[in-house]
């Protein structure tokens, strides 16, 4: 990694400094905490009065927090982590409770709701925050209430209603480092006694956090908008319809990595006859990731290269050729800044999604509420990449001029390739560009990642408000969500070879494509609220659910797995059913007016599902080691115990609230790489701790916020094999299809031996790789699940003549965590804090207001997540980044 920057005792100091100060101070306090109303049980309370773990933020508090986006609420919310993810997603954990799982069947034990609509795939938390009402997070087992895959807890983003009330509104514009400019805006519009609108719109851009050397220009950068739409009428004091339409597009070089770590491999293997044959090279304990080059000799395209040149010896030797590179990066460099790269490909990310919500709620009696909630959502995924993130140093134009002049000659009968012109790289799956493919010279690749989706959800619920000591509600819900994803590799080697072996274009790459997936789902669901005395109320509540997943997908990689052309496309078949059965105990007690103690017992479930794999994959097959019931993967399950408190103290000025629980963690899904694609596992565990929240109004001035959380996770009794840690075992792992008719050309013209075509003397029938050594992971700590983190914040408000100044810091630190079960030194990301601040000047009234605020003040570079690729594509790891320093200027106003 890049150099640690000088500690300085100051800045890390200031935090602890100013909130001692502030407990050192004496004030008799005046303002007692706002309220916070919230629906986190379906029913509207107060957030103290509301038994369970629940963090609630308004626009204001998102804004003085400096919580512009979903990313930045882990900094203000107990045992939440947020980092990127490898595709194109980010991946939320709660109690160390997150997605590991990949593929288009994986669900996230995270439930993210908007307006409470259940999102199966949102895209919402990639922009900012938009005239919400509130953000609510739930942390803990949902599965009553919410229901499907809360297993971890929900996120509710309540976008802001309209008001008959008056003409309101307002717009603010921020300008910062890095070219940033945001503008936000919206307006309340009374359409009449009973009928209101209210029309809001986004736009963020920024440069690039990212320098690509090789390209001459930063990437990553941001260029997105949104925009909303509200209605509401109530045409009576029964009836209230909310209709809520919102559209976000994204287009811009956006990346899904930031960078690539790698400790070349330059060993040789006496069983492969070759140097560098896993490219990056295991890393022991004690050794640190590096920003090298992965070795081409211990790629795919290696394996492939290195096939050619001994197919090839005597042709090459006529005309005079070495033919191709053994290492195709022997001279690359990979900068070594953190946050510079060099690669051969800009990249492009292309987001866009409609949501319509529409809430209406019917009072069928004084005591009988009937609420209706529908849902639509269409969304769009598209980013490509350089693959490797390296560009070769090594040029493929004299062993391919070769080729093409032995074609040209009538030696060979490969005529795709032309003299001087590189290799033809068809960067669709179909094959659409033939006319004007690009054409490389040397180990150039790409990958493209794409997703779309569409669903449709109801939700049902009856609710009583009887006077006596029981109510209920009870509801149905239902949902139908059906997708496409595509995760293509572009690779100039599959496409050389694909062509000189005669394979059709849409055989040319690597291709993982899930076509039709189809997710039904229906549940029913109920709580009865008993309150035997006036300070007790008990909760039961019950929710079966019943699903159905099901899809077309296949694997296509060269003449490996499917082939496309069959008649029927070669696609193969996959289904899992499941019902289950989830509840919750909730026993709540006041045992004085300000302090509310509770106790819960909870159930939960994260949907099963089937792995990305196609029949033949070698990670099925019992002949090479595999195992057939790899082909699904098992839901999920939590038992949990949880009790806390929610206290009031010094009239009103301070909450004190404090949670711990304990989980019962059966067959939670992971995923690692084998055999060219994703393999998702079931492993038992447990998980426990304790959060603690604190809100303080220490005078009119001070408000102090602090948050604590400890975490801790186990592994049950488990083995696996990892694919990282090869301990110089090397195996043989087929790569073609040896047992079906998709032979490989011979050049001599012979027969295939046997069923398995091979190029003559190069055994490109197979190549080197290698499931790892099993290890104990017995006692492991669970991903992404730090022990320990803590928050604290100070704001401080000046009166000046008819101005408020506001000053406010805010502080997070996060213990080290794990990013896979295996628990290596290298999979370990290292803690890292945040510090921000900001000083607001604004109005009595807050009809104007202006903001100088500073994020990452300490401008650290902390990697937050990092993810393992297949051995065939290098071994090397992805890394996601927390952004950089930035600063700016925010100018508002509000009507």
């Amino acid at each position: 990694m890049t150099a640690r920057k000088p500690y300085c005792v100051f800045p890390h100091a200031l935090p602890f400094a100013l909130t001692a100060l502030a407990f050192s101070i004496q004030g008799h306090a005046q303002n007692a905490l706002e309220e916070i109303v919230v629906t986190a049980e379906k029913r509207e309370s107060s957030l103290q009065d509301t038994p369970l773990a629940v963090s609630a933020f308004s626009q204001d508090t998102l804004d003085k927090a400096l919580i512009f986006n979903a990313m930045d609420m882990q900094f203000s919310v107990p045992n939440m982590l947020m980092s990127k993810g490898n595709f194109t997603g980010a991946t939320i954990s709660l109690r160390g409770i997150g997605q590991t799982a990949v593929g288009s069947s994986a669900d996230a034990p995270v439930g993210i709701h908007m307006n409470g609509v259940y999102l199966n795939a949102p895209r919402i938390f990639e922009t900012g925050f938009l005239d919400v009402e509130r953000v609510e997070v739930l942390r803990g087992p949902q599965g009553t209430t919410y229901g499907r895959n809360t297993s971890g807890g929900v996120i509710n983003m309540i976008t802001a209603k309209p008001e008959m009330d008056a003409i309101s509104g307002m717009a603010e514009g921020s300008f910062g480092s890095y070219g940033e400019m945001e503008a936000r805006a919206h307006i309340n519009i009374p359409l009449g006694d009973s009928l209101a609108m209210r029309v809001g719109g986004y736009s963020f851009k920024r440069d690039g956090f990212v320098k690509d050397e090789n390209l001459g220009k930063d990437v990553d950068d941001r260029d997105m908008y949104m925009g909303r739409i509200s209605l509401r009428m109530t045409p009576n004091d029964a009836i209230d319809v909310n209709l809520m339409a919102q559209f976000f597009r994204e287009d811009d070089s956006r990346v899904r990595s930031q960078k690539q770590a790698c400790n070349k491999d330059t060993g040789f293997s006496a069983i492969t006859g070759q140097y560098g044959v896993t490219s990056c090279a295991p890393v022991g304990p004690g050794d640190k990731l590096g920003f090298g080059t992965l070795n081409g000799a211990g790629t795919v395209s290696g394996f492939l290269t290195t096939a050619l040149n001994g197919s090839f010896a005597p042709l090459f030797a006529g005309f005079g050729s070495s033919g191709f590179p053994v290492d195709d990066y022997a001279q690359t460099k990979n900068p070594q800044d953190i946050r510079s790269v060099s690669t051969d490909w800009e990249p492009r990310y292309i987001s866009e999604e409609d949501i319509v919500t529409l809430d209406a709620s019917f009072d069928l009696t004084d005591e009988l509420t009937l609420y209706s909630l529908t849902g639509y959502q269409e969304s769009l995924i598209w980013s490509s990449e350089d693959y490797t993130k390296a560009v070769p140093s090594e040029s493929w134009m004299e062993p391919l001029n070769t080729i093409a002049l032995a074609s040209n000659l009538g030696l060979l009968p490969y005529g795709a390739l032309e003299y001087n012109k590189g290799v033809p790289l068809y960067t669709t799956p179909d094959g659409v560009n033939t006319t004007d493919p690009f054409r490389v010279q040397g180990a150039f690749n790409m990958d493209v990642s794409t997703t779309s989706a569409e669903q449709w959800s109801e939700e049902i619920r009856l609710q009583s408000s009887y006077d006596g000591s029981w109510n209920f509600m009870a509801g149905g819900f239902w949902l139908s969500y059906q997708a496409e994803n595509h995760y293509t590799i572009y690779d100039a080697a599959l496409s050389l070879y694909g062509q000189i072996a005669g394979l059709p274009i849409n055989q040319q790459l690597y291709d993982n494509h899930t076509r039709d997936f189809q997710l039904d789902t229906w549940a029913a669901f109920g709580e009865l609220y008993w309150t035997p005395t006036d300070d007790m109320t008990v909760t039961f509540g019950l929710r079966y659910t019943d699903e159905e997943k099901y899809s077309q997908q296949r694997t296509i990689y060269l003449a490996s797995f499917a082939n496309p052309n069959a008649p029927d496309g070669d696609w193969a078949y996959f289904k899992n059913d499941a019902q289950e059965t989830t509840g919750r105990l909730n026993i709540a007690w006041n045992a004085s007016d300000d302090l509310l103690v509770f106790g819960q017992l909870s159930t939960s479930f994260t949907s099963g599902g089937f792995n990305p794999l196609q029949p033949n994959n070698p990670a099925l097959d019992p002949a090479q080691g595999g195992d057939p019931s790899l082909a699904t993967f098992e839901p999920a399950f939590i038992d949990a115990i949880e009790v806390g408190f929610k206290s009031t103290l010094l009239n009103g000025t301070m909450f004190l609230n404090g949670t711990a629980f304990y989980y019962d963690y059966k067959d939670r899904q992971t995923s690692k790489i084998v055999n060219q694609t994703s393999l998702n596992l079931n492993v038992d565990g447990s998980v426990y701790g304790f959060e603690g929240e604190l809100n303080w109004a220490a005078t009119d001035e001070l408000m102090i916020t602090a948050q604590l959380s400890l975490l801790e996770t186990e592994i049950d009794e488990f083995s696996d094999y990892d694919t990282s840690n090869i301990s110089g075992d090397y195996s043989t792992a087929f790569l073609f299809d040896c047992l079906g008719d998709n032979y490989l050309f011979t050049p001599t013209g012979a027969a295939p031996v046997g069923q398995c075509a091979v190029l003559a003397g190069s055994g490109l029938d197979t190549i080197p790789g290698s499931t790892g050594v099993v290890q104990n992971l017995t006692g492991n700590e669970y991903p992404g699940s730090p022990s320990a983190s803590f928050n604290i914040g100070v704001s401080y408000t000046f009166g000046l003549t008819d101005m408020d100044l506001i000053v406010s810091t805010n502080y997070y630190w996060q213990d080290s965590y794990y990013v896979r079960i295996f628990n290596d030194p290298v999979d370990q990301v290292e803690e890292w804090d945040v510090w921000n601040g900001s000083a607001r000047l604004q109005s009595r009234n807050d009809s104007w207001y202006v903001e100088a605020w500073i994020k990452n003040i300490l401008d650290e570079d902390y990697v937050t997540g990092s993810y393992l690729t297949d051995m065939t594509s290098g071994s090397f790891r992805n890394l996601f980044l927390l952004d950089p320093q930035t600063a700016g200027v925010t100018l508002g106003m509000r009507f």
